[in-house]
């Protein structure tokens, strides 16, 4: 696993904690702060979701770009 993949992942882990975090106190005490703090929690976990899949997508488009050479050696082109 690439340190980016793993870093990545790490930090969405982190990011969905706190997420959980944030959710649980808003639902205790419904104030403007812990909404604030949810809100904000909210926005680093569909950022560090947004990195996941952007890491995803590069490794997809690795892999069809190795699995077109197959095809082609195959193919014989």
């Amino acid at each position: 696993m690439s340190e980016q993949t793993r870093a990545a992942l790490k930090t969405f882990g982190i990011q969905t904690t706190q997420l959980e975090e944030a959710v649980t106190l808003l639902e205790k005490n419904p104030s403007p702060e812990n909404l604030r703090n949810y809100l904000d929690s909210q926005r680093k976990l569909l950022e560090s979701l947004t990195e996941i899949l952007s890491v995803v997508s590069t490794l997809l488009n690795r892999g069809a770009s190795a699995a077109e050479k197959v095809n082609q050696q195959n193919s014989g082109g």
